[in-house]
């Protein structure tokens, strides 16, 4: 490490995702970590050389999760957890995510090491942010969190921020979309 350069606090996984709706893929073999960084120097060589959500194709998802941390349900740090989510119209998103990724390198959440990670998700018709959290059942995390994003993205209180555990929604299949049956033979 550079001796100029300025440590975060913690260490980082930079992630994507890319997928078909059309076709059934293991969620697990979709996400691939791109880059890792340690200083504030690092964050934004690899920040500066990715395309901005704005720019990325439809059902394409970025992630950030502290380093050692997979952006899945069934990661041990995310198992009791959850993720707040904000969805919004198309055309913001790239804002979204530069404020949201710099609130939590930052460490503006001031919730210790509860914060895992945060994603973007880019669809057809709006694109959806989540933060992740470890621990569901924990009121003041939660409450701080919230707080967090309303002031991040000035929003209105009157804006649905939606939370979510992960154990409820370990429940549903890894896909909506299951593989086509294979066909008999003649």
């Amino acid at each position: 490490m550079n001796p100029e350069s300025h440590p975060l606090d913690k260490h980082y996984d930079y992630w994507f995702s890319t997928s078909n709706p059309k076709k059934f893929t293991d969620y697990e073999e979709t996400i691939k970590a791109i880059a890792t960084f340690t200083t504030v120097e690092e964050f934004w060589q690899v920040y500066s050389h990715l395309r901005k959500p704005d720019d990325i194709p439809l059902n394409t998802e970025y992630f950030v999760f502290q380093k050692g941390i997979k952006p899945m349900w069934e990661d041990e740090a995310n198992k009791r957890g959850g993720r707040f989510m904000l969805r919004i119209k198309k055309g913001a998103a790239s804002v979204f995510w530069e404020e949201l990724l710099l609130a939590m390198i930052g460490e503006q959440f001031e919730v210790n090491d509860e914060i895992c990670g945060v994603s973007v998700s880019v669809r057809a018709k709006e694109d959806t942010f989540a933060v992740w959290i470890r621990t569901a059942g924990d009121f003041s995390v939660k409450n701080s969190v919230k707080a967090t994003l309303q002031r991040i993205w000035a929003l209105s209180e009157k804006v649905h921020i939606d939370f979510r555990e992960h154990p409820t929604q370990a429940k549903y299949p890894k896909s909506k979309f299951t593989p086509p049956a294979e066909p008999t033979p003649s």
